[in-house]
């Protein structure tokens, strides 16, 4: 399962980090199964800040490589114009 690591939530938001609170929502809007688990102790993490992502063996951390990593790993659409999503938008 994957397992979200993030800062604390603030005021119901999921995230008081906004890099966190987009690998937040990109994990829900594909729908993949996760685990959130909110810390403050960064020693663990791959570059020493937060949002990291662990995937099985894998750590990845940074939200644009935590992204990247999913949409190749999962085969997700989400950004893909082949398969029109990005006219929802439009």
């Amino acid at each position: 399962m994957l397992m979200l690591y993030s800062y604390l939530d603030l005021f119901g938001v999921a995230d008081n980090n906004p890099y966190g609170l987009k690998v937040y929502a990109f994990l829900n809007l594909c729908k993949l199964g996760f685990r959130h688990e909110h810390i403050l102790d960064t020693k663990d993490a791959p570059r020493g800040q937060l949002p990291y992502l662990q995937d099985g063996d894998k750590t990845i951390g940074d939200s644009d490589a935590i992204i990247a990593h999913l949409i190749a790993r999962y085969a997700l659409p989400i950004d893909d114009p082949r398969n029109g999503s990005w006219l929802v938008w439009i």
